[in-house]
């Protein structure tokens, strides 16, 4: 057999759509020896024609996503194009078939759907629709309710999980040696992807701490839902297509089994693709409902909550107020790091995404250095420092698109680009941090939940890392790649 030449994705803009030459080859049966001839159709579709006259559609190449994975030829992986699963579709023929085992009178053979959506996703609607966030988030449930979803959370109980754990895991890096400096944050696919396929060096550093999505997904599939894991439809809808990727890695199925954490996971565009393939795309005229919030502090009225920091999560902000009660006994909580009080310092550099903040001890001395590098460009200039031994941070929060996760490449786009995309981003940022702040700590249900679920309070117990914890993989280099990949 032979392989084909490299799949061409063009346009490429700092991980913000694809744009890369992707080199996964593709197999490609020799030929019988004969006349064969491949001809077009008007609608562009290839056929062989046989010898005698019949023709043969051929099938297009495609790439899965367990493809991207194992493959090392590009930079990030083009999901938007490569994807053969996990879309809006799957979500809307997972519903059909339960409409049909229902209407059939075998409900024991409906799966029960759940989804999940990230805060970003709900501020980019918000923006789009001129509503709040919990408006959005009020009235994308009861449309996906409408149309057969039993269960909408929201990531932030998982991200405070999150939160928690990579704190305490730095913690224990600066003072037991617990792994190397500086911790870099793990939130992101498309950053741990690019690690992986080619600066395998920075693996030790990346946080050992799941992302919100896979936390959501391990509480989904085994503690929210009545039903056996092997029996819940798990979808997640994320800003970026990267979750797709992260979703299907092989460490992030249930131990034992091949069920998945997360089943699909759907970007906030096609979200509202499949809103509108039924109708309900003006979220405007929409009806609300109650929230299922069933592990949140908040009075289900006052609706969701966000990590004080930025729309990235807010890793940069926790860590830091964390680590100066811990290490230097200084009262910091994450909003005052974000507003820049009580000791911190933040100062851009080189652009507007790469921020540096510095907790200044009472004393004038530097207790800790943080950084938050977002975008591609940045990153570059990061590995490089930390491959010469250069880096001089304590924590890195590291995010492959620019602006960082508000501005995903599956976040919906503004239907007038006359102010442009910057304006867009801000006011997307602006919804997001309309939200109330809820810091983890003051969440009382997070450590009962983490005793009743991990066995544990400690969520960084060895008990509590088969869901809260994964490993990292580095990617043998395709020997292909140096001659195709475009940069």
């Amino acid at each position: 057999m032979a392989f084909s030449a490299g799949l061409n994705l063009t346009d490429l803009n700092d991980y913000i759509a694809p744009s890369q030459t992707c080199i996964k080859p593709v197999e490609i049966p020799k030929a019988k020896k004969g006349g064969q001839a491949i001809t077009v159709d008007g609608g562009g579709d290839y056929y062989e024609v046989g010898l005698d006259g019949t023709q043969t559609k051929l099938e297009s190449a495609s790439i899965s996503l367990n493809d991207c994975l194992a493959c090392s030829g590009c930079i990030t992986s083009a999901e938007s194009l490569l994807i053969t699963a996990q879309s809006h579709r799957e979500l809307a023929q997972r519903l059909a078939a339960n409409a049909e085992a229902h209407a059939a009178g075998r409900p024991q053979d409906a799966a029960l759907v759940v989804v999940s959506v990230a805060p970003q996703a709900y501020a980019a609607l918000a923006t789009r629709h001129g509503l709040t966030v919990t408006q959005t988030a009020r009235r994308v449930t009861a449309a996906l309710k409408a149309l057969g979803v039993e269960l909408v959370f929201d990531t932030g109980f998982a991200r405070d999980l999150s939160l928690l754990r990579i704190a305490r895991e730095f913690v224990a890096r600066r003072t037991r040696n617990a792994g190397p400096l500086p911790l870099l944050a793990s939130a992101c696919p498309g950053w741990v992807c690019y690690a992986e396929k080619t600066h395998d060096y920075a693996l030790p550093y990346v946080s050992t701490t799941r992302s919100p999505q896979q936390v959501t997904g391990a509480l989904v599939k085994t503690y929210l839902t009545p039903r056996p894991p092997s029996e819940v439809y798990h979808v997640c809808v994320m800003p970026c297509y990267d979750k797709k990727l992260e979703a299907s890695r092989e460490d992030f199925r249930l131990p034992g089994t091949e069920v998945r954490e997360v089943d699909c996971v759907i970007a906030t565009h096609e979200l509202e693709l499949f809103l509108a393939d039924h109708g309900r795309a003006d979220l405007r005229q929409a009806p609300e409902v109650p929230l299922d919030q069933p592990l949140s502090k908040l009075d289900p009225e006052l609706g969701l909550a966000r990590a004080a920091g930025t729309s990235s999560g807010g890793y940069l902000e926790y860590i830091m107020a964390h680590a100066a009660r811990e290490l230097f006994h200084i009262p910091l909580d994450a909003a005052a790091v974000e507003r820049g009080e009580g000791g911190i310092q933040i100062r851009t550099v080189r652009n507007a995404d790469f921020r540096e903040v510095t907790l200044i001890l009472p004393d004038g001395t530097v207790g800790l250095r943080f950084a938050a590098a977002y975008g591609f460009r940045n990153i570059q200039t990061l590995v490089r420092k930390l491959k010469l031994g250069r880096c001089s941070y304590d924590f890195v929060e590291v995010m492959a698109c620019p602006s960082g996760c508000i501005n995903g490449g599956g976040q919906p786009k503004p239907a007038d680009m006359s102010a442009g995309p910057k304006a867009w981003i801000e006011a997307c940022e602006t919804s997001y941090r309309s939200l109330p702040i809820q810091a983890p700590v003051d969440n009382t249900a997070l450590l009962a939940v983490a005793e009743e679920w991990l066995g544990n309070p400690d969520v960084t117990a060895p008990g509590a890392d088969r869901y809260l914890a994964t490993q990292y993989h580095a990617l043998p280099k395709e020997p292909t790649a140096a001659t195709v990949v475009g940069w």
